[in-house]
């Protein structure tokens, strides 16, 4: 008998490292055959050349040579310096510039070739980040974020006497300090001259001449020292990342789709956006912003001169344009102080200023459904 012994690890081991070395000479073999596929289809054949040149010479024949083009170029440059200059001259500080097809000497037949056009003006300061800031110059900042188009950018406008933005003061900005800081300066800027002024309401007698007379007295012959005029605070859909939440439901104020149809011209302008009042804005901003830093007592000073001025103001018809959405900020201060019985009272009065297309209508059913548990 023979004995036969076998070492039955072994085995499959040297069988895995004969399946391993063929499994690279086969990656080895296949990647050297790719290499040379590449290099086949990389390799330009010998009759290009000759091709590329009898294609020149046809171009130059017609006239799209290669001089032509260039001379293509250089009319529109300039065009570009001429345009700058007559800007100049009229007292703008612009730059031209052209763009398109027909400018580059890159014209197809059939493809409706263009001519763009842009001016950039340099009365204002593109900023990058914060640091970009210039005094006495319009500054705008760049925005961009996961909800913008890769090719395009949300300009912030940044205020021209300090690094600050104009409005988007919010609560989770964690520059609380910062925020306390804007909103001081504009409750001081805010005097009792300043008239609120609305681009889409009115209100009876806001027009009259003695209105203005009032306006005027106390400032300089040459103009006012500040400036007289608030207009409303305005957000727009694209700035919903950096809009209060209470104010989302402003851009979604109606209930039902029939409310859309009762808009009129002007409503259909502004109710896809979030519009209120300045001073009430700026109050409940400061109420917003003191809680955040844990002072109290401040807070709730902030939310009642809210309370009294907007009390006042509607009860008297007085610098209060968008009244439902003020009254909906202070019904929001009782919401988040708990007091659901003074939020309800607040959201209904504001439904009776404006019954439909009213986010107090939303307001109502949350505050209802919390109540209920």
């Amino acid at each position: 008998m023979w004995n036969l012994s076998v070492d039955m690890e072994a085995a499959p081991r040297e069988s895995r490292m004969q399946n391993k070395e063929g499994d690279i000479g086969v990656r080895r073999a296949s990647n050297k055959k790719r290499y040379q596929n590449l290099q086949s289809i990389m390799q330009i054949p010998e009759h290009f050349t000759e091709l590329s040149i009898r294609m020149f010479d046809a171009l130059d024949y017609i006239g799209a040579g290669k001089e032509t083009v260039l001379e293509r170029r250089r009319t529109y440059l300039r065009r570009e310096h001429i345009q700058k200059i007559s800007e100049k001259l009229r007292g703008q500080n612009h730059e031209c510039f052209h763009f398109g097809s027909q400018s580059e000497g890159t014209t197809t037949p059939g493809l409706q070739s263009d001519i763009d056009f842009l001016v950039s003006s340099h009365i204002f300061n593109i900023m990058t980040v914060w640091e970009d800031w210039e005094a006495g110059m319009g500054n705008l900042l760049m925005l961009h974020d996961n909800t913008t188009p890769p090719q395009q950018y949300l300009l912030q406008v940044i205020q021209n006497y300090t690094p600050e933005p104009v409005t988007s003061l919010t609560d989770d900005s964690g520059h609380l300090q910062a925020a306390v800081r804007v909103l001081e300066d504009v409750e001081r800027r805010y005097h009792s001259k300043v008239k609120a002024v609305c681009a889409f309401r009115g209100i009876t007698g806001d027009r009259h001449l003695q209105v203005f007379a009032d306006m005027l007295s106390g400032n300089k012959e040459e103009g006012f020292i500040d400036p007289p005029f608030a207009l409303c605070v305005s957000f727009l859909r694209q700035e919903s990342y950096c809009t209060p939440a209470i104010l989302l439901f402003e851009m979604n104020r109606n209930i039902t789709e029939e409310e859309v149809t009762q808009r009129d011209y002007t409503e259909k302008r502004w109710m896809g956006s979030a519009e209120v009042d300045a001073l009430p804005f700026l109050y409940y901003m400061q109420y917003i912003t003191y809680g955040g830093l844990g002072e109290r007592d401040t807070q709730l000073h902030a939310m009642g001169v809210l309370e009294a001025y907007i009390d006042t103001c509607v009860r008297n018809q007085l610098n209060l344009y968008h009244q439902e959405t003020a009254l909906n900020l202070l019904g929001h201060c009782y919401e988040m102080e708990g007091d659901y019985a003074g939020a309800l009272r607040y959201y209904k009065w504001s439904m009776r200023c404006l019954r439909t297309n009213n986010a107090a209508n939303w307001h109502v059913l949350r505050i209802m459904r919390l109540i209920s548990g």
